[in-house]
């Protein structure tokens, strides 16, 4: 077989596992909405974002990376809207590409014996069916409009670079690895976080102070390709980090029951004892919450390949004194200081800890494919045997998953919604509850909202605007003479399931002018 025809069928898996499921199994996601709204602002400023989203009321600047949405906008609007994993299947056939020339350029350094089609061929169908990858989590990722795997590839990007040079490959690869994470901090908040993590690990890992050369780089060139723009980027998301450390990660609902364990087998329990969907529902969402359940369903791969390595003593490399061996398995290790951290109640506000180890897939599928290639005929079956069954297994659970969500939040639920609103004056100032109603209708109607995702804004008035994430403050009147707002929109069905009786929206008095069961809107 020739690398040509290995990178097809591996492509093909890529749009098997991505472009379809997201055609088949869609839901209105949240975030992808809002990233729509910055392709359509970014498209009318003329490709260029700008410096404040006219309909986002709530924030003094635009804060949030923008090359993603450039990327984004050179695409039509009507693919994106039948095939919203589209952008995610393009990028990640092209890190998965990128993963296999990887893998046959150094299967010669594992042994000169293996074949680096071979190689190549079992790192990029890993990675294409790396649970990590594909599974549905906090937030979207393989199947919507999300910059998350663009982050993920530059990251790539830049530590494939980053090992390039470090293993004697010139000035090329260091700026190959300076222009990939300048990048990467120009696509995702979240990518930043990861490279402050990875690089100083690795570089313990190599005993080398080299790699730290490249967060300077990356900040250098994420503020020059910006024009000085990152800078207030970074000083936002600074800022958010701090409004998440003492609000967010105790108001947020999907991080409040991060690891407890005391609910999840109390949920268990009720389960085993008979209890109907209700105790099931309860019994998968803590699951879903548990970062270490989740690191075990997700990333058979990743601790399968260090396992192999490090506990097994299976040789990754025997080549020439060359590096690229200890930097793959530097690359590994490296999800494991910030996993175990986000995982622990009190630093929940660096993110979902299951994230990080989806930065490491492609160092693990390389590994995983040159141990394979070196072990016994006997052994590579059995341990392809236990792998596949792991598939089974997590992809039997995000197909369910999938089809769970598309269900219960079916496209097109904000239809009769976004009717009524292009029926209203063009800017007219609207306030959502909660407010992730309002990103999902900005994106395709011309309405002014109260809402933001400017991290300055939110850490100077947090508690100005929400009573706790992401409901406002209940007074109404306020929200008409602080704001001019004109228009609220409801959706009471999810106030009532808050059960909480801080969030009283009261209503009396005033003109219900739409209603639909599921959403009702009152004029101010």
């Amino acid at each position: 077989m020739s690398l040509a025809t290995a990178t097809a069928l591996t492509l093909l898996v890529i749009v098997l596992t991505r472009l379809l499921p997201g055609m088949v199994w869609r839901w209105p996601a949240r975030d992808s909405a809002y990233h729509m709204l910055l392709r359509r602002e970014l498209r009318r400023n003329g490709l260029r974002m700008p410096h404040r989203i006219s309909p986002m009321l709530l924030e003094d600047r635009q804060t949030y990376p923008w090359f993603y949405h450039q990327f984004l906008a050179l695409l039509p609007e009507s693919w994106l809207a039948r095939m919203p994993s589209l952008p995610s299947t393009i990028i990640d056939g092209a890190l998965a590409i990128l993963v296999m020339h990887v893998a046959a350029h150094l299967a010669p350094l594992a042994a000169p014996a293996l074949d680096p089609v071979w190689c190549a061929m079992t790192a990029g169908l890993l990675f294409a069916t790396a649970p990590a990858l594909l599974l549905p989590g906090i937030g979207p990722r393989a199947h919507d409009v999300t910059p998350r795997p663009l982050g993920e590839l530059l990251v790539a990007v830049a530590l494939f670079g980053a090992g390039s040079w470090l293993d004697g490959g010139g000035w090329l690869g260091l700026g190959v690895a300076a222009l990939g994470a300048s990048l990467a901090l120009l696509t995702s908040k979240f990518a930043a976080q990861v490279l402050l993590f990875f690089v100083p690990a690795m570089a313990i890992a190599m005993d080398s102070a080299a790699p730290l050369v490249l967060l300077p780089l990356a900040l250098l060139g994420a503020t020059a390709l910006s024009a000085g723009r990152y800078l207030h980027v970074l000083a936002a998301q600074w800022r958010h980090l701090g409004l998440f450390r003492r609000r967010l990660q105790h108001d947020h609902v999907l991080l409040r029951d991060r690891n407890d364990w005391g609910a999840l087998l109390r949920a268990a329990a009720a389960v085993l004892r008979g209890g109907g969907p209700a105790a099931r529902r309860e019994a998968a969402r803590l699951a879903e919450h548990n970062t270490w359940l989740q690191l075990l369903l997700r990333n058979v791969l990743l601790l399968g390949a260090t396992g192999a390595v490090i506990l097994a003593g299976l040789p990754t490399w025997s080549g020439d004194g060359s590096n690229a061996g200890r930097w793959l398995l530097a690359w590994l290790l490296a999800p494991l200081v910030p996993f175990v951290l986000t995982s622990l109640r009190a630093w929940r506000f660096l993110g979902e800890a299951e994230r990080y180890p989806e930065y490491a897939v492609p160092a693990a599928a390389i590994v995983a494919a040159l141990v394979l290639a070196q072990v016994p005929a006997d052994s590579r079956l059995l341990l392809s045997g236990l792998y596949l069954a792991s598939l089974a297994l997590s992809h039997g659970y995000g197909v369910a998953r999938r089809r769970f969500n598309s269900v219960r939040t079916p496209v097109g639920v904000h239809d009769g919604l976004v009717r009524f609103l292009r029926t209203r004056p063009r800017g007219e100032v609207t306030l959502a509850i909660p407010w992730h109603t309002a990103f999902a209708v900005a994106p395709v109607t011309e309405q002014n909202y109260l809402v933001g995702n400017d991290g300055g804004y939110w850490a100077r008035e947090y508690h100005r605007i929400f009573v706790r994430y992401p409901w406002p403050v209940p007074d109404l009147d306020y929200w008409r003479e602080r704001f001019g707002a004109s228009l609220v929109v409801i959706e009471p069905g999810l106030i009532e399931a808050e059960q909480d009786p801080t969030l009283r929206y009261d209503t009396a008095g005033r003109r219900p002018v739409w209603r639909d069961g599921r959403f009702e809107v009152y004029e101010l």
